[in-house]
């Protein structure tokens, strides 16, 4: 997100390759949604899901409905913009607005959360073993004893990295405003991410390149 909205993203991507020669693609947010998507097909059926990956500088929201996702879109809402409370008011309300109007009011949905964030937040609330979900009330739960905490205490006292440590309560708060915009009970928190995605696609082309080779 911070590569794709600075000014001198591709000028970044020039003095890296001059200067290691690594080469960086800057995908859009359609791109990394569609990435995360890959990797999350396994856990969705035929009932209604909001997937909500959040981010340090937006939040991706993808809607399932009868295994075909019916809506898409990309916000400005993310944990570092929330942490430095950069994020005005009328990009919460157009993210709440989005969920509310391509939900199905009379069916109940679930939530599937991606990032590291949730990821920490479900590891914290202990689950047991071979359980994927986490309740609403859970994460309240979690938030506040994290919210107990200094960031010192968060890094020392729970072990949270310093760059997971200042970001992790913002971050709990827009999962809890997208499910509460959704009226959802409960997350699925699947061990996957943009990672996995790439990796699928990546998977897919070097064995195409391979089954294209001369023998």
């Amino acid at each position: 997100s911070a590569m794709r909205e600075s000014e001198n993203g591709k000028e970044i991507v020039e003095e890296v390759k001059e200067d290691i020669g690594l080469k960086i693609q800057i995908i859009d947010g359609n791109l990394e949604a569609e990435l995360i998507n890959l990797a999350l097909w396994s856990y969705i059926d035929e009932k209604s899901y909001l997937h909500i990956d959040v981010g340090g500088g937006s939040t991706e929201l993808n809607i399932y409905s009868n295994k075909v996702k019916i809506a898409s879109k990309s916000f400005k809402i993310g944990s570092v913009r929330a942490l430095e409370d950069n994020i005005p008011l009328s990009v919460w309300k157009s993210m709440g607005i989005f969920i509310e109007g391509n939900i199905d009011k009379k069916e109940s949905i679930t939530c599937i959360g991606t990032g590291g964030n949730i990821s920490k937040i479900f590891e914290l609330s202990n689950p047991r073993k071979n359980k994927t979900f986490i309740q609403i009330n859970k994460i309240k739960e979690i938030q506040e004893y994290l919210e107990s905490f200094s960031y010192e205490e968060r890094i020392n006292k729970l072990n949270l990295n310093p760059d997971r440590a200042d970001v992790i309560i913002p971050a709990s708060k827009i999962y809890l405003a997208a499910m509460t915009a959704a009226k959802s009970k409960k997350m699925i928190v699947p061990d996957v991410g943009l990672k996995d995605g790439l990796m699928q696609v990546l998977y897919k082309k070097n064995k195409n390149k391979k089954n294209r080779a001369p023998h």
